[in-house]
């Protein structure tokens, strides 16, 4: 992972640990799509530790009870790579079974606008299947989180573009100027 990605993932980890929403980011191209990031919340709401997490397809969370019909809904979310919002049958750490209202939001490069680099995926624990006390404002929360991340990875990604624009014109400074050198030589 190169350096202004890094960075970006840094200021996206540090908005994502003062959320009280439970977030993960899952990394997009990686083989299997590994959680990157998780935050406290999805510790508190899941008993997973952060280290538990991380490296891990969200596929861990998954029970006998989880719909086929909701893995097929994210899996097109994933594909298609738009947003995607699931109630879906997860287990805890502790073998207890909750609905996640589970909410998937894609981000992209500023220089790649069709594959997305990541997934930021938020938790709501729905208390009954038809309990939707809390996911719009969850929905809200997560869409000013998401909107947070994505301009920071803009910005880095403008940063990336300057600083790749300077080295390019530093190269060519120096070749025309070992062109000149060779010219005078002969």
């Amino acid at each position: 992972m190169d350096e202004p990605l890094k960075r970006a993932l840094a200021v996206i980890d540090g908005v994502m640990q003062g959320s009280t929403v439970p977030m993960t980011i899952a990394d997009a191209v990686a083989e299997d799509m590994p959680i990157i990031l998780a935050n406290p919340a999805f510790e508190a709401l899941t008993g997973y530790g952060v280290d538990e997490t991380v490296g891990r397809n969200c596929r861990f969370l998954q029970t006998a009870a989880t719909k086929p019909e909701s893995v097929a809904a994210i899996r097109h979310g994933i594909t298609s790579a738009t947003e995607v919002s699931v109630d879906i049958h997860n287990r805890r750490k502790d073998g207890s079974e909750f609905i996640n209202n589970l909410f998937i939001f894609p981000l992209f490069a500023a220089n790649d606008r069709k594959s997305p680099r990541f997934f930021i995926g938020s938790q709501f624990e729905l208390h009954r299947e038809n309990d939707r006390n809390g996911s719009t404002d969850h929905k809200r929360a997560y869409r000013f989180f998401a909107e947070e991340a994505a301009e920071a990875l803009t910005r880095t990604s403008r940063d990336s573009q300057r600083h790749l624009k300077a080295t390019a014109q530093q190269l060519a400074i120096s070749m025309k100027l070992i062109v000149q050198t060779k010219l005078l030589s002969l």
